[in-house]
């Protein structure tokens, strides 16, 4: 080819196939539609959860024990 092209002859190269965009997505329907079945799953795990849910027992008071104090640590006597 590059020596076609230094002989003066004429090289056909073939143009690029241009791409058809298509059509763009229609983002905002995508959104409500994504947003409703977060909604309507959302209902329907509450709607389970109450129907599951049952009231907690009371905790008993736990008496703490009292902890013993710890002695003061002792200092090692000043350098002189």
């Amino acid at each position: 080819m590059i020596e076609r092209k230094a002989e003066g002859k004429e090289i056909a190269v073939q143009p690029e196939a241009e791409e058809v965009p298509g059509p763009a997505p229609d983002l905002m329907t995508a959104l409500k539609a994504s947003l409703e079945a977060v909604r309507e799953r959302t209902a329907e795990d509450a709607q389970d959860g109450a129907a599951k849910r049952r009231k907690p027992a009371a905790k008993k008071a736990v008496a703490k024990k009292p902890t013993a104090k710890k002695a003061p640590a002792k200092r090692a006597p000043a350098k002189r």
